[in-house]
């Protein structure tokens, strides 16, 4: 694997694409915690990493989570210093200033993510990419490109499986130690960050909001008739 293909694997890891049809097997780095992270190369020699999880909570609590973007700096990658909401053009779409401070030698990092979620019977899909064209004059963007998704499935009463894709393809070059850690460890504290922060009070689905809960409602209806037929068998 070339240096510059893995800058920032955890860089901005919030935040996937679907996957290349010529893509190589993925490759299983780190299993620890209930939390496995993968890696391959993508056929145009760009990476993807994903991380998967089942938490104990429901899937409108991880969707809550998601999206609260003042709480971003608390479970997110440790180089994120900040993630503000810039425009909502609609229910669904958001738009997202991030700054990210990596460890030296990188530079830190302004970057505009949209992000957009889709609710489909089976899963909710939150893809986000990045938008070079509204990137504000004076800033700098260090990444070359940062696509991906979060995907969230019911599994079980109570219960949702996190998944998070990122594909990217990075401009500039990274050291090799910054590699190792930010390929597998960071998105690995990333969900065990995740599944701490989601069992508190304000992501109860009490506490989710009617708009949110809205949006979700083809993934959630689906989840409980599931689990009613499983009761009545």
């Amino acid at each position: 694997m070339k240096r510059t293909i893995h800058f920032l694997i955890g860089w901005i890891f919030l935040l996937s694409l679907p996957w290349a049809a010529n893509a190589a097997e993925w490759h299983l780095g780190k299993d620890a915690d209930g939390v496995r992270v993968y890696s391959r190369d993508a056929a145009d020699g760009s990476i993807e990493v994903k991380a998967e999880t089942t938490l104990d909570v429901p899937l409108a609590s991880v969707m809550a989570l998601i999206v609260d973007y003042d709480a971003a700096t608390r479970w997110r990658s440790e180089m994120i210093k900040s993630m503000k909401l810039k425009d909502h053009p609609n229910d669904r779409t958001w738009i997202l200033q991030v700054h990210a401070e990596p460890p030296w030698p990188l530079p830190a990092s302004d970057n505009v993510i949209e992000a957009v979620l889709y609710a489909e019977p089976e899963q909710v899909v939150y893809k986000y990419k990045e938008r070079p064209d509204l990137q504000p004059p004076g800033t700098t963007s260090a990444l070359g490109a940062m696509n991906g998704e979060w995907i969230l499935r019911p599994a079980g009463p109570q219960r949702t499986k996190v998944i998070s894709v990122m594909f990217m393809k990075p401009s500039v070059p990274v050291p090799n130690w910054l590699i190792k850690r930010m390929v597998y460890n960071t998105p690995h504290e990333q969900m065990l960050k995740m599944g701490k922060v989601v069992q508190e009070p304000q992501y109860r689905p009490a506490a989710v909001s009617p708009k949110l809960k809205e949006l979700l409602a083809p993934t959630l209806k689906s989840a409980m008739s599931v689990e009613r037929r499983a009761s009545a068998s």
